[in-house]
């Protein structure tokens, strides 16, 4: 079993790869995807980045999302902000996107990082971008990871 997540999915991914492995029954792996390490102090251009995904919805919007799933993330932001994660043995590949969302600061500083991955690869896109137009990528991408050879890993 490989666990795999997407933004903030990431740190759920994460925590339930560290609960698997204190159960003597670790994923696999893990693949986290654009996601961000969550802090309280958080910039604002990172917490608009879901008012982003929902604007470049358009008129998908109401067919992708609902009330609950908008309550959701804000209850999530909320219980993920004191979170922090630790070592699960477990092989992690880390993907980030190469490009960033428009709004985003110059630089570096919007680029996400995930401290224990074992594997960073940078993919074509910006984080809204990984699984709509660059879908295809980011899957080939994950599909490399888990064919390769364990040690790889």
């Amino acid at each position: 079993m490989v666990l795999i997540g997407y933004s903030a999915g990431g740190c759920t991914a994460q925590a339930v790869a560290e609960c698997l492995a204190d159960a003597q029954s670790p994923p696999a792996g893990v693949v986290l995807i654009d996601t961000y390490l969550p802090t309280r102090d958080d910039p604002d251009w990172l917490l608009s980045l879901p008012a982003a995904a929902v604007s470049r919805a358009g008129a998908r919007f109401d067919q992708i999302v609902g009330d609950t799933a908008l309550a959701a993330m804000g209850a999530y932001l909320r219980i993920a902000a004191g979170w922090q994660p630790r070592p699960a043995g477990t092989p992690t590949l880390f993907l980030r996107a190469h490009a960033p969302v428009p709004g985003m600061p110059p630089g570096e500083e919007w680029r996400a990082s995930w401290p224990s991955a074992d594997r960073t690869a940078d993919i074509p896109g910006n984080h809204l971008e990984l699984l709509d137009d660059h879908v295809q990528t980011t899957a080939a991408a994950i599909g490399s990871w888990l064919g390769g050879p364990p040690h790889a890993r």
